[in-house]
This record gives structure tokens, C-alpha cells and sequence, in this order.
């Protein structure tokens, strides 16, 4: 029976969860904004802002190997409902202690805590949903879409959070992302997903995976040299830039919170733009070669923002820069499916993933601790330079481009023979 492309948009349970992603993402991002810009205003401290970002990513860095395998043994649709009613009731609290003006640091810090900790149980009982309430034919659209929230939340997200802070003030936009939130939650509870009780997982699996991970990506020197370039050094370097921009955008180009916000959406756009341009070019120029660009100028691309005198350029040098983004997060996933062999593609992923999100917290609190010493345009030129020479490194890796279109031709030949033969 021929389904319309449509069709997917008639399926309610999908609807009422993409919409509840939609919500829990922009909520996200709201929050961040709101977090960091009252902490800003309030202490004029960016470490403090910094130490912020910290708590709100650190629970999700000790429950990742946690989130899925219970996503996988317990009620998915209750993980999901109650994940965005605990946000709610949490953000709430902060509204409250904000409107009566009782909110404290270390309590901001703790919400703050709690929330990453209840968002990190969402994602992979979302993303484990989907298979189970949409038909397979529907698979790739309804993944797709679930994409383009992401995306587009990334770019509206911070815009609009910037000039809900000026209509309705930072408290205002805590009530609002409550509101949200527990709205999101009722219309997810008549989601129907069907649970299937699961075995128990064996122990002792993840850390074997996770152990054989490492000593392969250690053993392979090219891996082990995008692990550490595309991974760990650039997570690091760049962790703190959201909070750099925060304080240009306040300080520099006294433009605001509408203006950080829009700062940040010129750095998503960049990136969404180069996703989808770089799978039209890929081919003709190759993914080798594309990561070790994208690599380099992601280095050389944050010098302009260095010497940035006004919003305008501000928004031009971080469009540019994310355009470079664009091309790393494109081409990275597909040149690692390339070095690595498919049977341990997954503990390397892992492991990968692991470290790299390990490094941001502490690119965090660095960063803010650098920005109450040094001037945004020193931070921007130091990050610049060590991100270009460690992406100018990896030059070694187009090499493995030569040997791919040799293979690609030897298998193409072997085709050729075996259809000649036949």
C-alpha cells in the first residue's frame, strides 16, 4: 500500500513528542540564556557564570551510562512525562525565588544541577520512542524532523530568549519556560508508546566496551589524533565561547541580551547552512580533506571576531565561524565510520564522546577564570592560534583520501570482472 509523504504528520503520537522535544530544547535554551545573563547582572562575574555552566553539564557527564540503558528497561513514555514535569516544577521554583528576589547562587547552581540531571533521561527515551510510534517506511522523516528542531532551536532558541529577557524580564522568561514545560508534560501523557520489558543488561559490559575502546583508538594514531584535534582540544577551547560572546555582546558592544542572543543564532545559522553544502561538495572534494579544513579554519576563523567594533561584524565573523563548525560536525562522524572498523565503531563512538564531553566543564571554569583576567580579544587570539596549528596537524590524514578512491577503483574493477564473468 503506497503511504503519502504526509502521512507522518496525521500520527498524533509523534506530533505530541516532536512538539515535546520542541519545548524541552527551547527550554534548554532559554534557561541557559536566563541562568547566565541574571548571573552576569547580579555579580558582574563572568567565572560565576561560568561556574553555572558547569553544574548544568556535569550531571549529564556522570549519567550518560546510565540514561540508556534505563531508556531501554523501564517505561519510556514515564521517563519522558516525568522528565519535563520535574523542569517545570524546577524552573517554577526559580521564578518564584527570582520574582520575590530570593534567589540565591548555590540554589541557581543546584536547580541548575537537578535540571541537567532530569533533561539527560529525555533525550534517549525520545530518541528510543520514535522507532516504536512511527511506521518504518516514516523512520527517516520523522528523524529528520527531529533534527531540524534541533537546528532551528539552536538558532531561535537564543535569539528569542534574548528579547523575551528585555519584554518580560529574566524572571518573566523562568515563568514562561515553567509554564512550558508542564504543558509539554500533559500533552506527553497521551502519548501511546508500547513498553516491552527488556532482560537485564549484562554486567560489566560497559566497562569492558569502554576498555576495549580505548586501547583500539590508542593503537590507531590517526584516530587517536582526530579523537584528540576534533575532540578533546577543540570541546575544550571552545566550551567557554558562548560565555566569550556573553561578554562582548555586554561589555563590548553594550548591545544586550537581544544582542547575545542574536550572536549566538549567527553561529547556528553558519552551521546549518555548511550542512547542506558540505554533502553536495563531499564527494568531489573529499571528507579527509574537508575535516582537516574545517579543522584548521575553525582556529583561524575566531581571529576576526578578535577585532570585532561593532554588531554587525560581530554577527559576520560568527557566521563565518560557524560556517567552519558546519564542515567539522558534517564530516567528522563520516571520517571516523571511515578509520573504524564497523564491529567496534560503537566503543569508539563511546569512548570518544566520553572524553570529549569530559573536557567541557573544565573549558567552562578556565574560561571563566580567563575572562576575569584577560581582555576577550587576547582569549579569542589564543584559542584561534592553538585550534589552527592542532587542526594543521591532522594534515597527515588526507592521506587515507588517496587509499579510499584506490579502493573505491579496485572495487569498482572486481565489479566490472564479475559482472563480465556473469
Amino acid at each position: 500500500m503506497h503511504i503519502s509523504n504526509d502521512t507522518i504528520f496525521k500520527n498524533k503520537n509523534f506530533i505530541l513528542l516532536w512538539l515535546g522535544q520542541l519545548v524541552s530544547i527551547l527550554g534548554s535554551n532559554f534557561h541557559s540564556l536566563a541562568v547566565m545573563w541574571y548571573v552576569l547582572e547580579i555579580t558582574g562575574s563572568a567565572a560565576k557564570a561560568g561556574i553555572t555552566m558547569v553544574f548544568t553539564v556535569v550531571p549529564q557527564i556522570l549519567l550518560s551510562p546510565l540514561t540508556g540503558p534505563i531508556a531501554d528497561r523501564f517505561n519510556r513514555k514515564v521517563i519522558i512525562v516525568v522528565s519535563d514535569l520535574i523542569n517545570g516544577i524546577l524552573v517554577g521554583i526559580i521564578a518564584i525565588l527570582c520574582y520575590t528576589n530570593n534567589l540565591q547562587l548555590w540554589t541557581l547552581y543546584l536547580i541548575s544541577a537537578f535540571m541537567s540531571a532530569s533533561s539527560a533521561f529525555f533525550s534517549p527515551a525520545l530518541l528510543a520512542s520514535i522507532p516504536t510510534i512511527v511506521k518504518k517506511e516514516n523512520l527517516v522523516k520523522a528523524n529528520s524532523l527531529s533534527q531540524i528542531v534541533r537546528y532551528s532551536s539552536s538558532i531561535l532558541g537564543p535569539a528569542l530568549g534574548g528579547i523575551l529577557v528585555v519584554l518580560i524580564g529574566i524572571p518573566g522568561l523562568f515563568l514562561l519556560n515553567s509554564i512550558s514545560f508542564l504543558l509539554s508534560s500533559f500533552s506527553e501523557s497521551f502519548i501511546k508508546i508500547t513498553y516491552v520489558a527488556k532482560s537485564k543488561i549484562q554486567k560489566m559490559t560497559l566497562l569492558k566496551d569502554f576498555q576495549e575502546g580505548i586501547s583500539y583508538s590508542v593503537k590507531n594514531k590517526d584516530l587517536l589524533q582526530i579523537i584528540i584535534v576534533g575532540g578533546i582540544i577543540i570541546n575544550f577551547l571552545y566550551a567557554p565561547l558562548s560565555l566569550i560572546i556573553a561578554v562582548v555582546a555586554k561589555d563590548n558592544l553594550n548591545s544586550g541580551s537581544e544582542g547575545y542572543g542574536i550572536l549566538l543564532g549567527a553561529l547556528s545559522v553558519g552551521g546549518l547552512l555548511m550542512s547542506f553544502i558540505i554533502p553536495k561538495i563531499s564527494k568531489k572534494t573529499g571528507n579527509f580533506k574537508l575535516l582537516f579544513i574545517g579543522l584548521t579554519l575553525e582556529g583561524l576563523l575566531l581571529l576576526p571576531f578578535a577585532f570585532i567594533n561593532s554588531l554587525s561584524t560581530g554577527i559576520m565573523s560568527l557566521l563565518i565561524l560557524g560556517c567552519s563548525f558546519g564542515i567539522v560536525n558534517v564530516t567528522l562522524g563520516t571520517v571516523i565510520q571511515t578509520i573504524v572498523p564497523n564491529d567496534v565503531l560503537g566503543r569508539v563512538s563511546s569512548v570518544m564522546n566520553i572524553l570529549c564531553t569530559l573536557t567541557v566543564p573544565l573549558g567552562y571554569y578556565l574560561g571563566g577564570i580567563a575572562l576575569e583576567n584577560f581582555k576577550t580579544s587576547e582569549i579569542c587570539i589564543v584559542i584561534g592560534i592553538i585550534t589552527a596549528i592542532s587542526g594543521f596537524s591532522t594534515i597527515r590524514i588526507i592521506k587515507h583520501e588517496t587509499l579510499e578512491n584506490i579502493n573505491d577503483d579496485i572495487k569498482t574493477e572486481n565489479d566490472d570482472i564479475c559482472e563480465t564473468i556473469s
